[in-house]
């Protein structure tokens, strides 16, 4: 039997986790600039 887990979602702390990377992300392609650019920036 499989078990769904979506987005990481299963608590709280993954649900936040997911909302902020997520934003991040469609940010980055609005702007024209690539996502995982900008995450590893984010990260340094």
């Amino acid at each position: 039997m499989a078990r769904k887990v979506s987005q990481c979602s299963k608590n709280l702390l993954g649900a936040i986790t997911y909302t902020r990377i997520k934003s991040v992300v469609e940010t980055a392609r609005l702007r024209n600039e690539d996502p995982v650019a900008v995450l590893m920036a984010l990260r340094r």
